[in-house]
């Protein structure tokens, strides 16, 4: 894998998963695969935001989180820091255990694809 478009294509065979984001510090979209092709203007600053405060306040009471789940009716939204980026994927609540497992190898590729980048900071 080289860029972010094809770490997102990881979650096309999981028929649970109803769209990925990928937002940077500033929370600009990255990538997104909603099939609603506008869904991440509105989501990527709320969210960014949102989880961006979160992880900062973690950070300031020295705690750290490597995964946030944030439970609605029907679905599930998991953000997942990795450096300055945050992996947003919205999920129904089904398949769990197969969409935690590609959460986990996902954020150690996005790892290996934006530590060049971070090396320096």
């Amino acid at each position: 894998m080289r860029n972010f478009s094809e770490v997102i294509s990881l979650f096309r065979g999981l028929p649970s998963v109803e769209g990925v984001l990928l937002i940077d510090s500033d929370g600009l979209t990255l990538v997104s695969s909603f099939s609603d092709k506008d869904a991440h203007i509105a989501l990527s600053p709320t969210f960014h935001l949102l989880l961006d405060g979160m992880f900062k306040t973690l950070e300031t009471i020295g705690e750290s989180a490597n995964q946030v789940c944030i439970v609605q009716d029907a679905r599930v939204i998991f953000a997942i820091p990795v450096y300055d980026l945050i992996l947003v994927v919205y999920s129904q609540k089904q398949y769990l255990a197969e969409l935690q497992a590609k959460l986990h190898d996902t954020a150690a590729i996005l790892q290996a694809i934006a530590k060049p980048n971070f090396q320096t900071t």
